[in-house]
């Protein structure tokens, strides 16, 4: 009975990841600064390390009802134009997170965003390696009602937990761009 025991308790201990609680709270967006009815994108050409570079793209959406998804991420084609590589993220949201509905399979993505004036903060759960999911949070600023551009992160992989978040400075600006139909906020992560 003893061995059987301690497998189940070892299995338990390294598959069941907890989820940091957000510190953020929810709130309901009632302002007019910011376009919702789409995504907003970014192109970034990343250092990898060993002398190569990425190309990278990351899109998030954000709900009328204060709930932030970090819906879609990866390469795109410098050799395409920019049209073309916007063409090709709205395939990427329709087909993740429309069709197959990638944005209601796991809790990591989800999270809220909170505006004050012309600042902006959002908080996700983010990929962790070992023990809890930890949760990243983009402080910025709004340009217009569809440009924002985001200078502190803080937390997230390889960004401590808890108290121990260390912050990062960045500098990413990201653009609207409409679409439809746009994803349902309702979620079994964000109450």
């Amino acid at each position: 009975m003893k061995p059987i025991f301690f497998c189940l308790l070892t299995f338990l201990a390294t598959n069941c990841k907890s989820f940091e609680p957000l510190t953020l709270p929810k709130q309901e967006f009632t302002r007019d600064n910011l376009k919702l009815d789409g995504y907003y994108y970014i192109f970034k050409d990343e250092k990898v390390g060993y002398g190569y570079d990425t190309k990278q793209y990351d899109v998030f959406i954000l709900f009328q009802n204060g709930v932030y998804y970090n819906a879609v991420s990866g390469g795109y084609d410098p050799n395409l134009s920019k049209v073309e590589n916007q063409k090709k993220l709205d395939y990427e949201v329709n087909e993740k997170v429309i069709r197959q509905k990638d944005y209601v399979k796991t809790q990591i993505g989800w999270g809220v965003f909170n505006v004050q004036g012309s600042e902006i903060k959002t908080e996700c759960w983010t990929s962790g390696s070992g023990g809890t999911y930890p949760t990243q949070m983009i402080m910025g600023e709004i340009i217009n009602d569809s440009t924002i551009r985001f200078t502190k992160r803080k937390g997230g992989y390889m960004g401590g937990f808890g108290k121990r978040k260390k912050t990062f400075e960045m500098d990413e600006t990201y653009h609207f761009r409409q679409f439809s139909p746009k994803p349902d906020s309702a979620n079994i992560y964000i109450k």
